[in-house]
């Protein structure tokens, strides 16, 4: 049930009707099955595209690698040689550590990328970066079974898709509505109850957002955690993050973590069937036989 706050209560007498403003549905209803991954499936997706459990400290990595990782997250530079990091960021063991994954020959390919313990994502933090931006930008769909740390920022710009009702979003019952005639209140909005159906992630912003070119994104796509999520830097999601352990923000740049709409469901494999109402209108019997 959603009760919503005093300014605006929505849901106050439980099941009883009305459950609905014909915006939101507040109670009463059906909630899905959660969805089983079949990981058996995707982990071979990821093994015949080269996308699993991918590090940049072997050999076989990419020519830019990390060589040196601070604390404050600042002076992770680009070399020629397998990273070495501070004793907080060592990739022993079984942690995997991807560095600059926005460059990456398949990061855009809308690839799967399959890990099947723990992931650290890092990037060149400094503003002389050569090469240009050195950092986060994954399409596709991430599993991480493990714990994933992102320790760098965000790169990845693109024009994007927006659902036709995302402004749904900022409905509200009260007079100091955030969805008016007036535009450019939130991502994509188009005036009141209208929204644009393309956002350009590090090209535009909105009222009160950050500057245009920090609404690039980190991720694109499905993001599924089965460990902690820690974020010591800040990056976007356009998408689906799913996180079974909790989440860690220790960004201190006093930005908001921004997780966008897109506008396809994430074709992921499952193991069950999820059925889910679309609509609420009943639809009569027809006296046509088949």
């Amino acid at each position: 049930m959603v009760t919503g706050i005093a300014a605006n209560p929505r849901d106050t007498n439980g099941l009883t009707p009305p459950n609905t403003n014909n915006i939101e549905w507040w109670s009463d209803y059906n909630v899905p099955d959660m969805p089983i991954l079949d990981f058996t499936t995707m982990r071979a997706s990821a093994t015949a595209t080269s996308t699993l459990n991918f590090r940049t400290n072997i050999a076989a990595g990419p020519a830019i690698r990390c060589t040196g990782f601070a604390a404050t997250h600042g002076t992770c530079q680009t070399g020629s040689t397998p990273h070495t990091t501070a004793a907080n960021h060592s990739p022993a063991g079984t942690t995997c550590h991807f560095f600059d994954a926005n460059d990456h020959a398949s990061s855009k390919l809308n690839r799967l990328w399959y890990w099947d313990n723990d992931v650290i994502f890092s990037g060149d933090m400094t503003a002389s970066a050569p090469g240009g931006c050195h950092r986060l930008g994954l399409y596709g769909t991430v599993i991480v079974r493990g714990n994933m740390t992102v320790d760098n920022g965000d790169c990845y710009s693109y024009v994007g898709p927006v659902p036709a009702n995302a402004w749904r979003e900022y409905a509200k019952l009260t007079t100091a509505s955030n969805d008016t005639a007036v535009a450019n209140q939130y991502p994509a909005d188009n005036g009141f109850q209208t929204n644009r159906l393309t956002f350009n992630h590090g090209g535009e912003t909105w009222t009160g957002g950050p500057i245009a070119a920090n609404t690039d994104v980190g991720f694109r796509g499905f993001v599924y955690v089965g460990g902690a999520l820690t974020l010591n830097s800040l990056t976007d999601i356009a998408g689906t993050v799913w996180v079974v352990g909790n989440t860690v923000n220790n960004d201190t740049s006093g930005e908001r973590v921004n997780v966008f709409y897109e506008g396809n469901n994430p074709n992921i494999p499952l193991l069950n069937v999820v059925l889910a109402r679309v609509t609420w209108d009943e639809i009569p019997a027809s006296n046509i036989a088949w």
